[in-house]
């Protein structure tokens, strides 16, 4: 919109307000023969003073739109740029106009100040025989006029650019929504799938096939099924080998608890000996300790005799 309201400015700037600036001094060379030239306080055009005739101005007003001043150097003589219904004749331009227009006795294009109100006006001079700048042509649009004249496009641009908005974001979405969030969708299910060791799971061939980000985190899914796959394959052979070693070694330590039993029995066997030769070594020993005493007895009797 700011574009569009700049660039329309620009076009009455430097387009109609050149051709209505040029259209109103070819009137008035037409309407009235002579050169312009300053007579006191009168602006004379040949021998016509521009002073008071504002039939023209307001002719030229009524053909262009445009509000149109004649000054003689900066004051209005003539004008259709009126206050409450007065026009503004006396008022003086803004100094900074003067000082391009009269004293430089160039054009001065832009916005203005006009009487407190924003114009986009071209002030052009008005020189004497000699060349000297004793006057300007004023023409120009309020700049409420031009809003108001673009305020229709402007409008019908807002509309469109809504409607393009609302369009553009709904293609968006939908466009959006089956390349982008339909397929991670679709990842999320295969992925929550294989966390359940579900290795069933069918990938979308024309997700695969895919040349953009989503074929490839897809082509990586599909690689690390494979890779999960040849995994639990390799963990099932190691166990199948695993349970084969645990039943040889199940058998074997059968076969040494069965050589235990047998090795424990010939202990208990010997113990059960060792047990008998001891109550036998203990008999022993009580008939030896009888026979010393008997010995003993002997001696002492023996002993006896001989002293007698």
């Amino acid at each position: 919109m700011c574009i569009v309201y700049y660039q329309f400015k620009m076009v009455i700037q430097n387009n109609v307000l050149e051709s209505n600036a040029g259209f109103i001094v070819e009137l008035l060379d037409r309407q009235y023969k002579g050169e312009w030239k300053a007579d006191g306080d009168r602006l004379l055009k040949g021998e016509k003073v521009i002073n008071g005739d504002y039939e023209i101005l307001d002719s030229i007003k009524e053909i262009t739109k445009a509000d149109v001043t004649i000054f003689l150097n900066d004051t209005r003589v003539n004008t259709t740029v009126s206050n409450n219904g007065q026009r503004q004749i006396g008022t003086q331009a803004a100094s900074n106009v003067s000082e391009k227009v009269l004293k430089e006795g160039a054009e001065y294009t832009g916005t203005a100040d006009v009487l407190g109100r924003k114009y986009v006006t071209i002030y052009r001079p008005i020189k004497d025989a000699s060349g000297k700048a004793i006057g300007m042509i004023f023409v120009g649009y309020p700049e409420s006029y031009i809003k108001g004249i673009i305020k229709a496009p402007l409008i019908l641009i807002v509309i469109i650019s809504l409607a393009t908005l609302v369009l553009g974001g709904a293609a968006f979405y939908l466009l959006t929504k089956r390349n982008i969030i339909k397929p991670i969708d679709k990842l999320n299910e295969n992925l929550n799938a294989i966390s359940d060791l579900n290795f069933k799971v069918t990938l979308d061939k024309r997700l695969l096939e895919r040349t953009d980000e989503v074929g490839d985190m897809f082509s990586s899914l599909d690689k690390m099924m494979n890779t999960l796959k040849d995994m639990i394959k390799n963990l099932s052979d190691t166990s199948s080998n695993l349970f084969d070693e645990a039943n040889n070694l199940t058998a074997v330590s059968q076969e040494m608890a069965a050589s235990s039993e047998q090795v424990a029995s010939s202990i208990e066997q010997v113990t059960s000996g060792a047990q008998e030769q001891s109550a036998s070594i203990e008999e022993i020993m009580i008939v030896f300790d009888r026979l010393a005493t008997a010995m003993d007895e002997v001696s002492n009797k023996l002993n006896s005799v001989k002293v007698k």
